[in-house]
């Protein structure tokens, strides 16, 4: 899954100074629920027609647990889902989400519940439990189970949070918009050439789903009014081998994935913005740019017509690295304040 890519790089690899370390794990947790459950971005934090409502995830909604697997104690989630599409506010049993913790080491940090227990031990919401005490890991003598209890203050806080922006927004739950522009530009980083949004998780959950469980089953989980919906998800390239098959031989699946996938085109030298790099400065912009720019919002201030500048020469600059048969050069394009003799070809970050 290309969700693990971006989590690997957002942890190992991206030189992006984020406001607050939590909105890492933030946005890490949104990642792993979309991916494996499929979930609308509105489901989970402030949609952007409830704008002002403060309705999204909230410690009241987790219920933390220890649970025996193959007989050794591992924690596990659930999470009740009460902002779904047409049944919001309504507290339905089938939007009561499980989620497990994964034990094997190469898949913690993919984890959901690892990210939850990160974030819900920074804002102290457990009466009984807490950093010191997390690899204990007791049941009672008798008990199949042992919940965690969250504390009645806690209850309604917001496990999804602003660290920017207005004042009087910052510690209110995320707005879907910000979390938008938030994964789109971690998936630029990331060298993607199409744009990463809530849609390709829920099209890759339904991708992964389908065939493999009842069409009861996925309407339930994709939350959809009937099984029609679910037929739009479908990617529109043929994922099939072929080649092997008319054969009789086995597919070559991890081959086919990849190269429908849109991490086919992934490109590490791909142009990104000067604030994903650690010693990169804003690009230069003349006076002549910010006043064509000014012609199309005449009431923006300079410093939102010069960033609404650099945005367009950066995207440009995209089309062209990815272009196959450009008309032009990225030598003919100024996307930083390098001169344009001697300019060297751009490296993926130093960390790969």
């Amino acid at each position: 899954m290309y969700v693990e890519d971006m989590i690997f790089f957002g942890l190992a690899c991206d030189e992006y100074s984020h406001a607050h370390p939590r909105l890492i794990v933030q946005n890490h947790f949104c990642l792993i629920i979309m991916a494996v459950y499929g979930l609308r971005p509105g489901e989970f934090v402030e949609a952007g027609n409830h704008r002002g409502s403060g309705e999204g995830l909230a410690y009241g909604d987790m219920e933390l647990s220890l649970h025996y697997h193959k007989g050794v104690p591992r924690y596990q989630l659930r999470m009740q889902l009460r902002y779904r599409k047409r049944y919001r506010g309504e507290l339905r049993d089938q939007d009561n989400l499980l989620l497990y913790e994964e034990t094997h080491v190469s898949r913690r940090a993919f984890c959901p519940v690892v990210h939850f227990l990160a974030l819900a031990l920074a804002d102290d919401v457990f009466t009984e439990l807490s950093l010191p005490h997390l690899q204990e890991r007791k049941i009672p003598i008798g008990s199949n189970s042992h919940r965690f209890a969250i504390k009645e203050d806690k209850k309604d806080l917001s496990i999804l949070r602003m660290f920017t922006g207005r004042p009087h927004r910052k510690g209110q739950i995320v707005a879907a918009s910000s979390f938008y522009h938030q994964i789109l530009e971690l998936g630029r980083r990331c060298g993607y050439e199409k744009p990463i949004s809530a849609y390709c998780f829920r099209r890759g959950f339904q991708n992964g789903i389908d065939g493999h469980i009842s069409a009861a089953k996925q309407r339930q989980l994709m939350g959809h009014a009937s099984d029609k919906t679910g037929q739009s998800y479908i990617a529109p390239t043929v994922a099939v081998d072929t080649q092997r098959a008319i054969r009789g031989e086995a597919q070559d699946r991890e081959y086919i994935e990849l190269a429908s996938s849109i991490a086919n085109t992934r490109d590490l030298t791909a142009p990104i913005s000067h604030l994903g790099r650690m010693a990169a400065h804003p690009p230069l912009v003349t006076e002549d740019e910010i006043k064509e720019m000014a012609t199309k919002f005449p009431k923006s201030p300079n410093r939102e017509l010069a960033r609404r500048v650099r945005k367009a020469k950066l995207n440009r600059a995209r089309r062209l690295h990815f272009d196959t048969s450009p008309q032009e050069t990225l030598g003919d394009l100024i996307v930083d304040n390098r001169p344009r003799v001697g300019r060297i070809q751009p490296t993926p970050s130093r960390h790969l």
